[in-house]
């Protein structure tokens, strides 16, 4: 089973984590998709841009005997450090722009402005524009006004910790920001280098303001393709009812349990 034959949007379950650890050089991720056949498909690897992950497949008789595969790989996974990512997860399928016929013109200036804001990202923060989906995107998942929240106040401790005496307090604030926001790391992940200055936290401020523009304008977006899409016949399965949409999930709520897996990968996965 090769990544180019899987349809993750068919999947049963899905889970995305991550760990981050500067004192073991650990910046990677692992994702597995339980698929309708009984097979749990992984995804692994450093944390990248335009990074080709490691691919895996476990094979069971059963989706119940996936299931508990997967949970026992999940428990597995949170004993070794790795957490839930926060980040939301976004569809797969490719994008027919044509549906919206001459609209679409009307929608050029924002995507410009879109794709000039992810230019201004792109040295200092490994997120994105992916104009299929309709949304900024990190190696792992979708960004939401959420993650953003979550960021600013990972951010917060990691500025708080700047000048603290105990080391160990600024390295655990500064891995939980490179858990919610990748930041380009090189082979070596060094901390001090990535967030050790106040100018390094200000730049990384200043990119989240923008990436919170980014999600605001593609919500505006959204909310002109839906007008559009009530005055046209167009398929309900088509795509373009889901660009821009951000689902709302919690990591915290997932991180409870690990049987606290996304069931509406049906509708919309990771990709």
């Amino acid at each position: 089973m090769s990544n180019k034959t899987i349809d993750k949007s068919q999947s049963l379950k899905s889970v995305r984590l991550i760990k981050v650890d500067e004192t073991q050089n650990n910046n990677k991720y692992w994702c597995c998709w339980l698929m309708p056949d009984g097979k749990l498909y992984a995804e692994y690897g450093r944390v990248r841009v335009g990074g080709k992950p490691n691919t895996y497949v476990y094979a069971t008789q059963s989706v119940a005997e996936a299931e508990a595969k997967l949970s026992s790989l999940i428990k597995s996974k949170l004993k070794g450090n790795y957490t839930y990512a926060v980040v939301e997860e976004d569809t797969s399928e490719p994008i027919n722009w044509s549906e919206l016929g001459e609209d679409a013109s009307s929608l050029e200036k924002d995507i410009r402005r879109l794709k000039e804001i992810e230019e201004q990202i792109k040295p200092y923060a490994q997120i994105k524009f992916d104009g299929a989906k309709g949304a900024f995107v990190t190696p792992i998942g979708k960004i939401s006004l959420t993650t953003i929240e979550k960021a600013h106040r990972a951010l917060s401790c990691v500025e708080g910790n700047l000048r603290n005496s105990h080391e160990k307090d600024f390295f655990k604030a500064a891995e939980d920001y490179l858990k919610i926001i990748q930041v380009p790391t090189g082979i070596k992940l060094d901390l001090k280098q990535l967030l050790g200055s106040t100018a390094k936290i200000r730049k990384q401020r200043e990119i989240l303001v923008l990436v919170s523009e980014g999600v605001e304008l593609i919500a505006s977006i959204r909310e002109e393709i839906l007008k559009i899409l009530s005055s046209r016949a167009v398929n309900e399965r088509s795509m373009w009812i889901h660009w821009g949409e951000l689902i709302c999930t919690s990591s915290d709520t997932a991180s409870q349990s690990e049987l606290q897996i996304d069931e509406r990968a049906r509708y919309i996965s990771w990709s």
